[in-house]
């Protein structure tokens, strides 16, 4: 669970790439919670120079990490209410950490998931769903076992194939049952 969250605290407005490059070192730098927790920050901020917005980030590692140790013994909670608690914590975040760290189905919602979601559903959903509908049907479809690769999956789909521009429907698995595909072609 530790490393879900630093690589989505690390992922926090900036690319995956960017993200990866600082991804490894960090961790040896920051092992765990407590290395974070007596670390002094402008330390942080030097291994994170290269994503950007190190004093942000930093300072956002340092109170995550003070309130998971303070609150909750240094566990990383496995519920959904008590990681939105923690700063630095949303619910994509949350939702990942419960999933790829702990094993504990949940769907992550982010723009390449709701991007898919809205595109193939959308005579259901309308025009413009709200997050909370997207999340809803994003938990509806969630199998409970394989739900890792799905999120996955889904992730991947959006960011690879059923992209902002330029969607690449001709190769989409979903194009025969795509809502968005198929009022196109009327």
């Amino acid at each position: 669970p530790f490393q879900v969250l630093v690589a989505e605290l690390l992922l926090k407005r900036t690319t995956a790439q960017a993200a990866a490059r600082v991804y490894g070192q960090f961790l040896g730098e920051y092992p765990h919670l407590a290395a974070i927790v007596g670390a002094d920050t402008p330390d942080i901020e030097k291994a994170l120079e290269s994503v950007g917005l190190q004093r942000q980030r930093a300072r956002g590692f340092k109170a995550m990490a003070n309130f998971i140790v303070d609150r909750h013994a240094g566990a990383i909670p496995t519920d959904l209410d008590s990681l939105l608690e923690v700063p630095q914590i949303g619910e994509y975040a949350a939702r990942a950490v419960m999933s790829f760290g702990h094993g504990i189905p949940a769907a992550v919602v982010d723009s390449n998931v709701i991007r898919v979601l809205g595109r193939l559903f959308s005579q259901t959903l309308g025009n413009r769903p709200t997050l909370a509908q997207l999340q809803e049907l994003a938990d509806v479809l969630l199998p409970d076992q394989g739900h890792q690769q799905f999120n996955w999956a889904v992730l991947d789909l959006g960011g690879l194939v059923c992209r902002y521009d330029r969607p690449r429907c001709e190769i989409c698995p979903f194009m025969a049952i795509c809502d968005t595909n198929q009022l196109s072609e009327q």
